[in-house]
């Protein structure tokens, strides 16, 4: 699920093994108690902190494609953060192969998100009923792409499992009451030595897979990390959606 919000390793421009989405996750061993939910909220907070605090403009593809590597479509992205502001704020637009925006997204950050959407060529605001939506005909929802679940406080930590040979930490964030959608929990690896978030999985109420996203690889900016690369499937599974960062350019405060 996904960023551009951010997710991560330890090494710059770090190359990661491919992963194989259509085998099952393992579930991951050890046991919860009470004890341990301020460690699971530690972990959250930590993959956030990682997230670049300076305001940055980011660009990059989603190229929904078949199993087998056929495309499909390819749309365009903008991302504007401000992760480092007292109220962390983004903004995405969605761009046709024209270069036309067609959707534009933006996002008050925290446990209650504030949320404004439009759509259309031009851009109109309208109704946005739950970030649970796909973006156009891709793989990925406007949950995904903001990773508002890093935001959720019901955090718990299942136990360790390791992600193309790095020891990671394993935990499940519950969705709040009221969040509309598909995902009544998300499971998420979270590398021990980073820090950073290299596998999401969005389960239902039957613990079912209903989307996984995995990284590819990452790029370093000053002392942060950001997703240089990842892939998004729904279940079941006909298609997936690549992410791909073109440039990030450093914006004024």
């Amino acid at each position: 699920m996904a960023i551009c919000a951010a997710a991560l390793v330890a090494a710059p421009a770090a190359r990661l093994s491919a992963a194989d989405p259509s085998r099952s996750a393992q579930p991951a061993t050890g046991t919860a108690d009470d004890d341990e939910v301020p460690i699971a909220a530690a972990l959250l907070a930590g993959v956030v902190q990682q997230l670049p605090p300076e305001p940055i403009r980011v660009t990059g593809e989603l190229l929904v494609r078949r199993r087998r590597g056929v495309p499909i479509t390819t749309y365009g992205f903008e991302l504007v953060a401000r992760w480092g502001a007292d109220t962390p704020e983004t903004q995405y637009t969605i761009r046709d192969a024209f270069g036309d925006p067609i959707e534009q997204l933006t996002l008050t950050h925290g446990s209650n998100p504030v949320v404004a959407y439009a759509a259309g060529n031009p851009l109109e605001p309208r109704p946005m009923v739950t970030l649970a939506r796909s973006i156009q005909a891709s793989d990925i929802t406007w949950m995904d792409l903001t990773l508002s679940f890093l935001w959720w406080t019901d955090a718990r930590i299942e136990g360790e499992d390791s992600v193309k040979g790095f020891d990671c930490h394993v935990i499940r964030v519950n969705a709040p009451p009221d969040q509309q959608g598909p995902y009544k929990s998300v499971r998420l690896w979270i590398s021990k030595k980073a820090g950073m978030m290299l596998r999401a999985e969005g389960l239902d109420a039957d613990d079912k897979p209903v989307r996984r996203l995995w990284i590819n690889s990452v790029q370093k900016i000053d002392d942060s990390y950001m997703i240089k690369d990842m892939e998004i499937q729904k279940y079941p599974a006909v298609q997936r959606t690549k992410l791909s960062i073109a440039e990030v350019e450093r914006l004024q405060p």
